[in-house]
């Protein structure tokens, strides 16, 4: 299904680097950590960072809080059969009308997610997710697996 009319896809500017001069000269050296933190800390830290790394290496996040949440609400409420409408997807994210519906279309475009009309209400429409991105899902749950479960044994 076409992307609706009223969901409109604005020009965006790449970030720009980080100026040199703003980069320091050499590596901070880190703090020895206090005596008090576990080894399971440490690991619980490396295991959420390996799969944050998956996470942008997989999914269309490109480094936006506002996507990420945006595909977590959309899997979820597919998966549980209970796809959200426009109107409340606008509602539950604490993000601009304008930045959910640019994502949106970026999402729509790139074959993550869908617009239905609903079967009740020709005039309501829902967001849901592509199996693709249930797929994608499956991954992460693989990298969740292998990385948190030997630290929270």
């Amino acid at each position: 299904m076409d992307v609706p009319a009223d969901i409109r896809l604005s020009d965006t500017v790449p970030a720009a680097p980080m100026p040199a001069e703003l980069m320091p000269a050499e590596p901070i050296p880190a703090e020895p950590l206090p005596a008090t933190i576990k080894p399971c800390s440490r690991d619980l830290a490396t295991a959420l960072v390996n799969v944050q790394h998956w996470v942008r290496g997989n999914l269309p996040v490109e480094q936006s809080a506002l996507a990420y949440e945006l595909i977590l609400l959309v899997l979820e409420r597919t998966l549980n059969g209970s796809p959200l409408t426009l109107k409340e997807l606008f509602h539950s994210l604490p993000y601009s009308e304008t930045g959910i519906r640019k994502q949106l279309v970026r999402f729509v475009k790139g074959g993550t997610m869908r617009i239905e009309v609903s079967r009740r209400d020709g005039r309501v429409r829902h967001v849901v997710a592509e199996p693709g991105l249930i797929d994608l899902f499956d991954g992460l749950t693989a990298v969740l697996q292998q990385n948190l479960a030997p630290v929270l044994r």
